[in-house]
């Protein structure tokens, strides 16, 4: 019996869908051949839809796609051709994933740090019959087997620097040294398995929150400087990109979506 805070959510997401809709706004979903409602039963049933009490990101993401997150899968589809090999870290329960193998991806595998995650994108799969691979793995210290044309780490780096999964966090977060000495650290763990002229999409805390004013956040008294403090400024990135053989190809800036403004960077393998 799904909990009185998952009916009001659901409500209120449905009645904002009508509105949206009336007026003619554009209502970004990410749909799969498994039905929605169904989906989020498995979520609920695995303990993934509440955290404290409220619905979690994992059951709310099935409502719409944010607006960089949508942005950069169209980018995805209209910029890379269906044979190419994807790797979603931090798939989640698959949402990106599966909606990515509807678009007629031939090959695209995830995998998540959360075994009930994994476990929910299984069933899914099965469910829909779709034929991919999906494991458990940590995203800072991935196995890694074969190359991708496109490895896409989105909504999960900056939130599992800060502890959010059962993690340990980053320690000394705010420094510069330490933030771009992750970053390099994390990319150095993809760059190899990135197939010639490959690319890698990876979604980070934008170091403009650095400056953020304390009044400019409707819900968080401190403009929300305590949230997502690893950051990173562009010129971080494309060091940090080039130390491991990667450059910058794109960056978007979304400032419209979650508790920080968002910077989804398309990193592209140098030629050797």
């Amino acid at each position: 019996m799904p909990s009185i805070a998952l009916i009001s959510s659901d409500l209120k997401h449905w009645l904002k869908d009508l509105v949206d809709r009336a007026r003619h706004r554009a209502v970004p979903v990410l749909p799969s051949r498994v039905p929605v409602r169904r989906i989020k039963r498995l979520i609920a049933k695995r303990g993934l839809a509440l955290i404290n009490g409220r619905p979690s990101w994992f059951y709310t993401a099935y409502y719409r796609s944010d607006p960089l997150t949508h942005f950069t899968l169209q980018k995805i589809v209209e910029t890379l051709p269906k044979s190419a090999a994807i790797l979603n870290t931090g798939c989640g329960t698959g949402i990106m994933l599966f909606w990515l193998l509807d678009q007629g991806f031939e090959t695209v595998e995830g995998f998540d740090y959360l075994p009930e995650c994994v476990a929910v994108a299984d069933e899914v799969r099965t469910i829909g019959g779709y034929e991919t691979r999906i494991w458990k793995d940590d995203g800072f210290d991935p196995t890694l087997t074969r190359s991708y044309d496109l490895i896409t780490a989105m909504h999960w780096v900056f939130s599992a620097w800060g502890g959010n999964y059962g993690n340990a966090a980053a320690v000394n977060p705010r420094d510069p040294d330490t933030r771009e000495r992750l970053l390099r650290e994390l990319l150095s763990k993809y760059a190899g398995h990135l197939n010639p002229d490959g690319r890698m999409i990876i979604e980070l805390t934008d170091a403009v929150a650095d400056r953020r004013a304390p009044n400019d956040h409707p819900y968080i008294q401190d403009g929300a400087q305590s949230i997502y403090p690893v950051r990173h400024s562009p010129e971080q990135v494309a060091r940090a990109a080039a130390a491991v053989g990667l450059e910058i190809e794109h960056s978007y800036l979304s400032v419209s979506y979650g508790h920080q403004p968002r910077t989804s960077y398309w990193l592209r393998k140098r030629a050797a």
